[in-house]
């Protein structure tokens, strides 16, 4: 899980590298009411030969995969009067997604990879993602920079997924 950088409004035309890389997730930014942060960077998703070549990218590989919350985000301080604060950045709804889906990893320990070259683990993630993300009105497929929606654990979406993946983890236990 990557950041997707904060170019914003003065953007390169592709998201950051790590979160360039194909078996990476790739995660921009929302503010609180879920409109596009202005400093998330966007996904070159049709390839380029100039300035640095990209290949053109496809399903569901597209840059970003996913958004969240990037516009001050509660974090937890160290150096500070209190014990928490606010970021604003990519790597903040970088934090958010990763702690989301440590939380479903543990949860849904299936759809751990079972070593560094197991790749097929994360087209899973990034499919389930893909087709449980809280996409914006009008949208029904990847956009370069909203990805596949607004990573939301307690959207219905989400909810439906998770009890399907316990009913089917049930009756896998019960055979």
């Amino acid at each position: 899980v990557a950041a997707a950088g904060n170019d914003g409004e003065d953007d390169d035309g592709d998201v950051s590298s790590p979160g360039s890389v194909e078996n990476v997730i790739c995660v921009g930014g929302v503010t609180r009411l879920g409109n596009l942060w202005s400093g998330s960077s966007e996904g070159d998703n049709n390839g380029r030969w100039w300035p640095n070549p990209i290949l053109p990218r496809n399903d569901p590989d597209k840059k970003p995969e996913i958004i969240a919350p990037g516009l001050e985000v509660p974090v937890l301080m160290t150096n500070s009067d209190s014990w928490w604060g606010w970021s604003s950045g990519t790597s903040a709804s970088t934090a958010w997604v990763s702690g989301g889906l440590a939380l479903f990893l543990q949860e849904y320990p299936d759809f751990q990879r079972n070593s560094d070259s197991d790749e097929t683990k994360i087209e899973e993630i990034k499919i389930l993602l893909s087709e449980n993300s809280q996409m914006k009105n009008g949208q029904n497929q990847h956009d370069d920079n909203f990805g596949y929606g607004i990573f939301n654990q307690r959207s219905k979406k989400w909810r439906n997924l998770l009890l399907h993946l316990r009913h089917r983890t049930f009756v896998k236990d019960a055979v």
